[in-house]
């Protein structure tokens, strides 16, 4: 693999840009066994694991008969696992480390994450609920976590640590006091999720970022949008290369300097989704892509929306902001045809902020008196109203909100 095409990390080693997913929720280990020997085979020489996934073993298993057949050997081979939420107590940091490498049958992991900023509460069950339903929350720092996971370094349990899902605060935050710098962060990130400005910070500080769910999650029907792999843009570009769709979405990320983790256990779409050296998108064709960015996230994790450290507050807040600004200005356009320009941009300075506070309080802060901001069906007409101004941004803070009132208890 070209150079590239690989990332050096704060330990000297080298982790390659484009890995393997062993996230498959809905397959057995067997599906898993091989869907990684295939993968290795086809080329890949990066696995991304995680204990949550609950396949690590079938994932050892796989290593064990590929070194054993002589196809690679360990060196060979980068291998990045993560640390679930019931696991931040720091007393429990090595102990799930050890049990990742056992289940993995190695000595070490090449780079190991905090999957998640937040914590729940401590115990067997990987999504500990109360007899109400909702998720347990542990009040573990995760500064306490990370102290935890530089011993494992120190002890050689593993050569890199990391995060994932963090935002730029949580990891400024971290680095204040980190006596071992982070290697990574990986987040959600495709076409319809640009994360220029997380990815431009992760760069100031020498971490790289890798991209989970770069194919925009096509199995999520969730979104408000044409799926990534199906945007008239991707599919023309595809046709004009002979590449596949998935192939030109991978092609992008990597040329925007990150790395990507593609999943499936199917042998042609793994075999196909490792081709994607052997062709380029010019910057004409790598603006066309950037201009689809929705900057809409499929990924939420709502059932931790409550928890102190929750990391996607800070961006939903910026949309609220520009939804805010949006529904003060149409409601000054409307009264400024009977009250003059002078009255219309006062109002829209007072339903400007008005709107911001109302929104803000929908994301979680006090949402029963938010709704009182937005009487009868103000949120749906919301909804309307930037859908049809075509304000991408907006109409997915809407979206979201809409989205969130049942888990915010309204």
């Amino acid at each position: 693999m070209a150079n590239k095409f690989s990332f050096t990390l704060n330990s000297g080693n080298v982790m390659p840009a484009l890995g393997f997913g062993t996230y498959a929720p809905q397959h057995v280990e067997e599906d898993v066994l091989k869907a990684v020997r295939i993968a290795v085979k086809a080329g890949y020489r990066h696995l991304d694991c995680a204990a949550i996934y609950r396949n690590e073993r079938a994932v050892g298993q796989a290593l064990k008969q590929l070194i054993v057949e002589s196809t690679i050997t360990r060196k060979d081979i980068f291998v990045t696992s993560k640390l679930w939420n019931t696991c931040h107590r720091p007393d429990l940091v090595r102990s799930s480390l050890k049990k990742s490498l056992e289940d993995l049958g190695l000595s070490y992991l090449d780079l190991y994450l905090v999957h998640w900023p937040m914590g729940y509460q401590e115990g067997g069950e990987f999504i500990p609920r109360g007899k109400d339903g909702n998720v347990l929350y542990s009040d573990v720092d995760f500064v306490e976590t990370w102290k935890a996971l530089e011993d494992c370094v120190d002890e050689g349990l593993v050569k890199d640590i990391g995060l994932s899902n963090f935002n730029s605060k949580q990891i400024e935050r971290l680095l204040e006091v980190a006596r071992i710098k982070p290697s990574n962060n990986q987040v959600e990130c495709h076409l319809h999720l640009a994360q220029n400005k997380l990815i431009e910070y992760c760069k100031s500080k020498n971490i790289t970022v890798t991209a989970y769910s770069p194919l925009g999650s096509p199995g999520n029907k969730s979104a408000p949008h044409t799926p990534a792999l199906e945007e008239p843009v991707v599919k023309q570009l595809a046709s004009q290369k002979n590449k596949t769709p998935a192939q030109i979405l991978l092609r992008f990320l990597l040329q925007r300097g990150l790395a990507v983790i593609p999943k499936s256990v199917t042998q042609v779409r793994i075999t196909e989704n490792f081709q994607v050296f052997d062709f380029e998108l010019s910057d004409d064709e790598m603006t066309q892509l950037t201009n689809l960015n929705k900057d809409h996230r499929l990924s939420t994790e709502d059932i931790a929306l409550k928890h102190k450290y929750y990391p996607f507050y800070d961006d939903d807040l910026e949309l609220a902001i520009a939804i805010a600004w949006c529904l003060g200005l149409a409601s000054a356009i409307a009264i400024a045809w009977c009250l003059g320009l002078a009255s219309a941009i006062a109002i829209t300075l007072c339903l400007g902020l008005a709107s911001a506070i109302a929104i803000t309080w929908c994301l979680g802060l006090a949402s029963s008196i938010a709704i009182a901001w937005c009487p009868g069906s103000g949120i749906s007409y919301c909804h309307r109203l930037v859908s049809r101004s075509g304000i991408s941004k907006c109409h997915h803070l809407v979206s979201r909100i809409w989205q969130l009132l049942p888990s915010l208890g309204v």
